[in-house]
């Protein structure tokens, strides 16, 4: 079975269960020192998960793990290809990368809405 470490506490205090907030830049080198231990070598995270790429990119999180991000969301826009665009050129600039493992779409929305056909 392979495992992939979820990054949205990276960059929001996020959670039902979390007590101790958004995680320090101390803590978040200490994770991906242990994932990359435990053979984990896929990290998921988006645009919405606040610093969350920004802060993986200052650990160099892309050299060492599969990043998969996500588009930020398109509702709402209406430029969709300009958006997406700009969605991976901000997710490539933060995670201080050339290119994306893996790239989503945040919500099936986007994909299923008045705009999806441009989204695809």
């Amino acid at each position: 079975m392979k495992l992939a470490l979820g990054t949205v506490q990276f960059g929001l205090d996020y959670g039902a269960f979390n007590g101790s907030g958004q995680v320090t830049g101390e803590e978040v080198s200490r994770i991906l020192a242990t994932a990359r231990a435990a053979g984990i070598d896929t990290l998921d995270t988006a645009r919405a998960y606040g610093s969350s790429e920004e802060v993986l990119g200052l650990n160099g999180a892309a050299r060492d793990f599969r990043v998969v991000t996500k588009v930020a969301a398109l509702e709402g826009k209406q430029d969709i290809a300009a958006s997406v665009t700009a969605s991976i050129q901000a997710s490539l600039a933060a995670l201080r990368t050339p290119v994306l493992d893996t790239l989503l779409f945040h919500s099936a929305g986007d994909l299923l809405g008045e705009h999806g056909p441009t989204a695809w």
